[in-house]
């Protein structure tokens, strides 16, 4: 348990939320089948992809969530690199969807895919309940992206929304926009920029 009077622990990453699209919906359709065990076979197969992709300190899981995971990466991951990975992961998604619970579903979900929220920054560190836990603005401002690429224009599935800022981060440094997938957008996220429209970008992973 940290204690009031221990040194600040800070740790810098490259924070990434994930999500399934309509997992809710999907959740239920395979619960009225009695097909939740192919459910569960999913995550386990997106969680074994997560834990043999990158070695630490490169790829860290931090946390599960119920329909996505938390991920930390190094800030000194490439933006080729970081590229690949989201484009891998959605890929193993995708396998891993059409080969086990499409089929099942009485009606196809939509929208589809995997959705993702993305920034960096310094985090604290700290034990609780015996527990170790992270607090920061980058979590926050990953989780906020997230839940905002439903707002996109477009198909929702396989998109990524960088703060502009950890975008450009990215090592080796190149335009903002690559290879045609990425693109400037505007957004407000709700009490975390006052409600006041702030750029970022939207990457189309697939």
């Amino acid at each position: 348990m940290t204690r009031q009077n221990e040194n600040l622990a800070l740790e810098r990453h490259l924070v990434v939320v994930f999500d399934i699209c309509s997992s809710t919906s999907i959740l239920e359709d395979l619960k009225q089948t009695d097909h939740l065990r192919e459910w569960r076979d999913v995550l386990i197969g997106l969680k074994n992809f997560l834990v043999g992709e990158f070695a630490p300190p490169l790829l860290q899981p931090y946390k599960f969530i119920g329909d996505g995971w938390i991920l930390f990466l190094s800030p000194d991951i490439s933006r080729v690199q970081l590229f690949e990975f989201l484009r891998d992961l959605s890929q193993v998604y995708d396998m891993l969807f059409d080969g086990q619970i499409g089929p099942l579903l009485q009606h196809i979900p939509s929208p589809d895919g995997l959705t993702f929220g993305v920034d960096s920054g310094e985090l604290v560190k700290l034990e609780m309940n015996e527990q170790v836990e992270f607090l920061g603005r980058a979590l926050n401002v990953a989780s906020r992206l997230q839940g905002a690429t439903k707002e996109l224009a477009g198909d929702v599935g396989y998109k990524a929304l960088f703060a502009k800022h950890a975008y450009n981060s990215l090592p080796p440094e190149a335009p903002i926009i690559h290879d045609g997938r990425a693109r400037e957008v505007r957004l407000s996220l709700k009490n975390l920029s006052n409600n006041v429209e702030c750029d970022f970008i939207e990457y189309q992973v697939l």
